[in-house]
């Protein structure tokens, strides 16, 4: 494998971008903890409802920021840069009006949502000041996005992940001390804004590196403009769907069951939702490398980078989300306490099939994105939320947090429609069904034996947070080790690993010239 082969290159960013999800997770491990048990369930809940409300205030973006991924990358290959400049300055300008909303809904919200909400003194209405500060936080955030799509778009992903860890660190220290000093969401969301502000340098100067063009500065060409909004508008369906998918259950817990309950439903959310997040921080990847391949490739190279990217992800999923399943007790008892293992424990399991399922279709998107190709994602997507909202309306109120958990899973499944649309419409491939019944037959052969084992051998000894911490990372290596042995793995799958391992171990040991 050739270091500068468009192979190698995806692989090395995606080592970056696992690199630069798994060092948040954990982070979150050991943090986590501190603020839950610092702030209470209460103030935790109230912290999570704001970051609700700001990250659904991300439809906003229309679709922009997707579009502007996809020309920089386009731009970028055919060198037109009067084109490439009045894109950014419009992109700039579309920007700093949605973060000017957003600032506005979130200002509104904390001042005024008592009037129009349910609200009683146990509610996140009583914090009119957290709103404005979470809203400023949404404006920098909203005016630097340009800077941060730079590096995903020119697939630089190792200056985005060393950007994003140093971010991190420095963000969740200051959290934890502002919590150890008696600190309140006030100041921790108030650290979070300058740091917001600290790192948009930061991340301008990055891009400026990458990719000359990037300056802040503002524009309105009307062709560039309507040229983002006819891509962006046509991922706006899927994106309300997602949104609605991941938050509107956060939304209606608090508003229907009080913010505890959000703290108990949240947080198994956020540690199922780490197997995702890996996964998509690995198919994040695949979006522009499919609009390359699109663009200058051929449909075999195509062929090959959904078969062995789908490959690859769902047996990644599978690893992660069964020993979820599995130690979703002992993990919470002993990383929380028992009444968090007894309130959330079945949420979590429940979680992890969650997981499996938005893996399988953050892979789809970002392959139908990398094609333009976005009726059916929209189409699923808006189904999955439909779905999804009827049956949190008929199964929250009568079996709380534990209903919604079920509507979230159960209004995934039509992802799998979506993946064999795939192969059938836009690939062509043969043989779609033996496929998938091939490789679900091998994932539910592993899946049974490792929870044999776990269940004979292992969970005798998850006894304290140590051993269940050993034990749940070596139960996914065991699956994938089970996988192997069992003879699962295609063999163009394991040279390709291969290849690049040693491509690796080249680069940080060089050979030794031998001696005359």
């Amino acid at each position: 494998m050739h270091p500068d082969s468009l192979t190698f290159r995806t692989l090395k960013n995606l080592s970056y971008n696992v690199l630069g999800y798994g060092l948040p997770v954990i982070f979150a491990f050991f943090v986590t903890p501190i603020i839950v048990f610092h702030l209470g369930t209460r103030d935790y809940g109230v912290y999570i409802f704001i970051n609700t409300i700001a990250s659904l205030l991300g439809l906003l973006d229309l679709g922009i920021s997707t579009a502007t991924q996809k020309y920089i990358a386009e731009y970028s290959v055919t060198a037109v840069r009067d084109d490439l400049k009045d894109m950014l300055g419009s992109v700039n300008t579309l920007f700093l009006g949605m973060g000017t909303v957003g600032l506005a809904i979130m200002a509104t919200m904390g001042l005024v949502g008592c009037q129009y909400f349910n609200c009683t003194a146990d509610t996140t209405f009583s914090y009119p000041l957290l709103f404005v500060i979470a809203g400023g936080i949404f404006f920098v955030e909203s005016l630097n996005s340009l800077y941060g799509l730079v590096p995903f778009a020119l697939q630089r992903f190792d200056v985005s992940t060393k950007i994003g860890i140093a971010k991190m660190t420095f963000q969740q220290l200051t959290i934890v001390a502002l919590v150890l000093g008696g600190f309140s969401l006030y100041a921790i969301l108030l650290s979070t804004l300058a740091y917001s502000v600290i790192f948009s340098f930061v991340q301008r100067s990055a891009a400026r590196r990458i990719l000359p063009e990037a300056r802040l500065f503002f524009r309105f060409k009307l062709g560039q403009v309507k040229k983002l909004y006819a891509f962006g508008l046509s991922i706006v369906i899927n994106n309300l769907s997602t949104s609605s998918l991941v938050h509107f259950d956060r939304f209606l817990i608090p508003l229907m069951l009080g913010p505890s309950k959000l703290t108990y439903y949240s947080l198994p959310g956020t540690i199922s939702s780490k197997v995702p997040g890996l996964v998509g921080s690995v198919t994040a990847v695949i979006f522009p490398v499919a609009t390359h391949i699109q663009n200058i490739g051929t449909r075999e190279q195509l062929e090959t980078l959904y078969l062995r990217s789908l490959r690859l992800v769902t047996i990644a999923a599978a690893a992660f989300s069964v020993p979820i399943c599995i130690f979703a007790y002992p993990f919470l008892r002993y990383w929380l306490d028992e009444t968090f293992a007894h309130e959330s424990s079945m949420i979590l399991m429940i979680f992890a099939g969650t997981a499996f399922l938005l893996s399988l279709q953050s892979h789809a998107t970002n392959f139908l994105y990398g094609l333009g190709k976005l009726k059916a994602i929209t189409t699923i997507s808006a189904v999955m939320a439909i779905i999804n909202i009827l049956l949190l309306a008929l199964l929250l109120p009568i079996y709380g947090i534990t209903g919604a958990a079920w509507a979230y899973v159960i209004s995934l499944l039509p992802v799998f429609y979506l993946s064999y649309y795939i192969e059938k419409k836009y690939l062509t491939l043969r043989g779609v069904r033996a496929r998938y019944a091939l490789l679900y037959g091998k994932l539910a052969i592993t899946s049974l034996v490792l929870f044999s084992i776990a269940h004979i051998l292992l969970m005798p000894l998850a006894t304290s947070l140590y051993r269940v911490m050993i034990i749940l990372p070596g139960s996914v290596l065991l699956y994938v080790g089970l996988y192997w042995v069992f003879g699962f793995f295609m063999r163009e799958d394991v040279e390709m690993l291969r290849s690049f391992g040693s491509v690796i171990i080249r680069r940080i040991i060089p050979s030794r010239p031998q001696a005359d």
